[in-house]
């Protein structure tokens, strides 16, 4: 896991201090099975599973940002296992589109993100979107579907952009590009 043999202390702390439940999110196949691993070890744990925009995440296994393997997989595969766990899940997430880490890759992340959006709206769950540099683009797709119960997590829009999503009903979290 993430922790390395720190994780029951992580969760024994969080519990502790208050937490009632930590939404643990994949962004691929390897984290989507350890995210479901740690809901049945762990009460407290909830999860969302996704596919996050390969191109970006790719990038960032490149950097070392992530102690990931390789992210190569059918996405259509992924997206089928995920509706199979639809009643263990609350949410489908991480996803979205990145124009900040892999420039000019929107095209084929929009497809992807589409089949996400679709799965949503057939399996009625909310969606925790990625949207670094490319908010209003994920905007304009979530405008036009059934889904209405949204998270921009990571989303660095203008106000402009606030506005239209919030008056659409979003949500907005806090991401770690805060910092």
């Amino acid at each position: 896991s993430w922790f390395g043999n720190e994780l029951d202390a992580v969760i024994d702390r969080a519990k502790k201090a208050g937490v009632r439940v930590i939404i643990q999110n994949g962004v691929n196949p390897e984290t989507n099975r350890l995210s479901l691993e740690m809901a049945k070890k762990y009460d407290i744990v909830k999860v969302a599973l996704g596919i996050y925009p390969i191109d970006a995440l790719n990038k960032e296994i490149e950097e070392g940002e992530y102690p990931l393997r390789g992210n190569k997989f059918d996405v259509d595969e992924e997206l089928e296992f995920i509706s199979k766990q639809k009643n263990h899940i609350i949410a489908l997430g991480e996803v979205g589109l990145d124009d900040f880490h892999v420039k000019g890759r929107l095209d084929s992340q929009k497809k992807t993100f589409q089949k996400i959006i679709e799965l949503a709206e057939k399996i009625k769950k909310p969606l925790i979107v990625h949207s670094r540099d490319a908010e209003k683009e994920v905007i304009d797709m979530l405008e036009s579907s059934r889904c209405k119960k949204v998270d921009m997590h990571c989303f660095s829009g203008n106000m402009k952009l606030v506005k239209r999503a919030a008056d659409l009903g979003f949500h907005f979290s806090i991401p770690t590009s805060v910092v």
